[in-house]
């Protein structure tokens, strides 16, 4: 027999809403590489030491969106983001790079701002170069 969860999971791998039907307070969890898979949907904060798993989830977004703006509505829908800023300048570098300024939502209240580098490539393809504090 199927349970109920099973179903919602199911579906909701067909509407892309994977990471976010609950099944009892938890992500349900389908990719086992996924960010989203070692913290609760439910949270509004990261931890230190989610932020390697936080690098690894973003790596794998930047390197499977179709433009900047698509990253850019990613990043913005996640609870844990405080705020998202696309840079207006291109590093002009071979291949050139961009950079976002995002806040993090840090448990105990803090924002801690990071700096994601993306590099551009041909085809209007994308790869994650590195995550660093700003200078």
């Amino acid at each position: 027999m199927i349970a109920l969860h099973e179903i919602i999971a199911t579906f909701s791998l067909i509407l892309g809403t994977a990471n976010t039907v609950p099944s009892n307070g938890h992500v349900i969890h389908f990719v086992a590489s996924d960010f989203e898979t070692e913290i609760s949907m439910c949270e509004d904060f990261i931890n230190d030491s989610d932020l390697r798993k936080f690098e690894i989830s973003i790596a794998e977004t930047v390197s499977n969106s179709n433009s900047l703006e698509e990253l850019e509505s990613w990043l913005q829908s996640r609870r844990y983001i405080d705020f998202v800023r696309l840079e207006d300048y291109v590093i002009k570098t071979f291949p050139p790079r961009r950079e976002f300024t995002i806040g993090l939502k840090m448990k105990g209240g803090t924002i801690r701002e990071k700096v994601l580098t993306i590099v551009i490539l041909e085809d209007n393809q994308f790869e994650f170069h590195e995550m660093r504090e700003p200078s």
